[in-house]
């Protein structure tokens, strides 16, 4: 009965000796797998930031697409206006120099009436 005893005793000093070596592989495996999960949550995220400052980047992006799109909308109406600022101004010039164009001509009839008036006084004076 002892040496039943004893040889019981050395399968479970066996059996425990196995079971703590599995035990440590597994605790080897858990803290792996525990570390690999760190470093997927890490990677996650450096990825959820990464993806934040590109989604920043373009809104930031669309801003100033939209404020460009509004000086180029601004810059074609004072071109627009500027136009039509420089047809007023050469229609302006143009009845400018209409009017003194006129205005020569009056003074040419002006300066033949005032001869036809000298010489018609001067030859009521002499007769």
């Amino acid at each position: 009965a002892l040496v039943a005893a004893c040889d019981d005793a050395s399968e479970a000093r066996q059996a425990l000796a196995t079971a703590s070596g599995e035990a440590a592989k597994l605790r080897e495996e858990k803290d792996a797998v525990s570390v690999e999960l760190e470093e997927e949550k890490v990677l996650r995220s450096l990825r959820d930031e990464e993806v934040q400052r590109l989604t920043n980047l373009v809104e930031g992006m669309k801003t100033i697409l939209g404020e460009v799109q509004g000086v180029r909308e601004y810059a074609a109406r004072q071109e627009e206006h500027l136009a039509k600022t420089r047809a007023a101004l050469a229609e302006s010039e143009k009845a400018r120099a209409g009017a003194l164009d006129e205005a020569r001509v009056a003074r040419g009839r002006e300066a033949k009436c005032m001869s036809k008036m000298k010489a018609e006084n001067r030859r009521m004076a002499l007769a």
